[in-house]
């Protein structure tokens, strides 16, 4: 009020401030969980989804969740998931995010549209190393293709598993991805 001269730009001023006090409460389940770093790792990946219109809903079934690896691990994993589906999304898009402890391991689920029906060869692909379907750009330093042949290479190696498929879901191609460690 002390910044505002007149009702409309006090108006505008108190939606603004409400709208962005709001968002934080679609991020709200991550709070509950008892991995600070994967939380916030997480949550910054809403923020970079938000800045671009894109929806990020997180399905939290367990607040306790137990991975057989390091939290930095599967973080980091879960961060290279999430990455590669705000990439694959446009404005207005939503991206789900489930996860469960069940058994000493943590299941991360992820989904997002696609603009196609990807079949089993060409997801396959995505795990290749240099192999991306998204475009290199000028702008662009470091190019695409890397982060899913890691998590492949990662998740083996801790004897994990990654399955991934592309299903039609009421006129939407959904991209599906499963990581268990």
């Amino acid at each position: 009020a002390q910044i505002c001269p007149d009702y409309e730009s006090l108006r505008r001023e108190l939606n603004r401030s409400a709208t962005e006090y709001a968002k934080p409460l679609h991020a709200y389940p991550l709070l509950r969980i008892n991995m600070p770093l994967l939380a916030s790792a997480l949550y910054r990946q809403y923020t970079i989804a938000e800045k671009q219109n894109i929806t990020i809903t997180f399905d939290i079934i367990n607040a306790k969740l137990q991975t057989s690896v390091s939290e930095q691990l599967f973080s980091d994993l879960a961060c290279i998931l999430t990455q590669n589906a705000i990439e694959a999304c446009h404005a207005g898009d939503n991206i789900y995010i489930h996860m469960k402890s069940e058994q000493g391991t943590l299941q991360f689920e992820i989904r997002n549209p696609v603009s196609k029906l990807y079949n089993s060869k060409e997801i396959q692909m995505f795990f290749s190393q240099n192999f991306s379907s998204k475009p290199n750009t000028k702008e662009q330093e470091t190019p695409h293709g890397y982060g899913l042949y890691y998590l492949h290479k990662t998740v083996l190696k801790h004897k994990g598993t990654i399955s991934t498929i592309c299903t039609e879901h009421n006129g939407t191609y959904w991209m599906v991805f499963r990581l268990i460690l």
